[in-house]
């Protein structure tokens, strides 16, 4: 009986110990991320995964004298695998741009490195879909108008997985005297897209200060083009941004563009403005 009480306490002892450890370093880890600054996505999942450990650990100590440990010890580290494939791994696939590119309102009109393209898309010329689907990166810079892109689901969806860079390609500057328009204009692009464009350009390249700034206070980026397409030929000097005019009654045709960017290879608006290469990798 002595042995068995003396075995008891000390189970007890490490179970207690085990509890306590687990809350102290549940107690540390919370208040260091509450005394960071840091993305309220990432500290909602920090506070998840805390508690998650604490449950499983429970969970564990619960287990712990019978003959299920092995098998919970399996599952969880299926289910961690799961995760990591699942979730993890498939955001590191892609590069989401997030960042604003100017401390002060202004108008990007140029790089200094070679050459990026912009497509303005108002219009779903024939075989539209066709030509986005044989792009590969860098891609182009496409800037979709709001009524196109209520139009164009499929296209829209196809640019999403395709993960090509769209901004926003408004209206004339004038109309823009309404001050209610852009905030429209911006909630239709979030309600597509999910997040607001990096990128605007208005459709006669004419932004006023008050238009530059209300766009700078959301973080977006206001961009105009340099030079347009007009034939394969065109020759070009280092940092031009090249339009791309895909609207009704208004095109060049995808044979054209596609001999223009084999004469010109091209760069992402960043690389064109800052020279920087992004090289990614794929896991697993």
């Amino acid at each position: 009986i002595s042995i068995f009480a003396s075995f008891k306490k000390l189970c007890f002892i490490n179970v207690a110990c085990s509890v306590f450890k687990v809350h102290f370093i549940s107690f540390v880890a919370i208040s260091l991320g509450d005394l960071l600054i840091i993305p309220p996505h990432c500290y909602i999942r920090q506070h998840f995964f805390i508690s998650f450990f604490i449950e499983v650990h429970y969970l564990r100590l619960n287990l712990l004298g019978s003959g299920y440990y092995n098998m919970f010890k399996t599952l969880v580290s299926l289910v961690l695998c799961v995760f990591l494939v699942l979730f993890y791994f498939e955001e590191k696939n892609s590069i989401i741009s997030t960042f604003q590119l100017t401390e002060a309102p202004t108008i990007i009109t140029k790089g200094h490195y070679g050459y990026s393209l912009i497509v303005e898309l108002s219009y779903s010329h024939q075989g539209l879909a066709e030509w986005i689907a044989t792009l590969h990166e860098p891609y182009p810079l496409f800037l979709i108008e709001n009524d196109w892109m209520m139009r164009s689901p499929e296209i829209v969806k196809q640019l999403i997985e395709k993960n090509i860079e769209v901004g926003l390609l408004g209206s004339p500057n004038e109309q823009y005297e309404d001050s209610t328009l852009l905030e429209k204009q911006l909630a239709q692009f979030q309600s597509a897209f999910n997040q607001l464009p990096l990128w605007f350009a208005t459709t006669d390249y004419n932004v006023t200060p008050a238009l530059q700034k209300t766009l700078h206070d959301h973080g977006i980026n206001t961009i105009a083009p340099s030079i347009s397409i007009t034939a394969p030929s065109l020759q070009l000097s280092d940092g031009e941004f090249i339009s791309i005019p895909l609207h009704r009654g208004q095109s060049i045709s995808f044979e054209s563009i596609n001999e223009f960017i084999q004469q010109h290879p091209f760069l992402s608006i960043e690389e064109n403005i800052f020279g920087y290469k992004i090289s990614t990798k794929r896991y697993p």
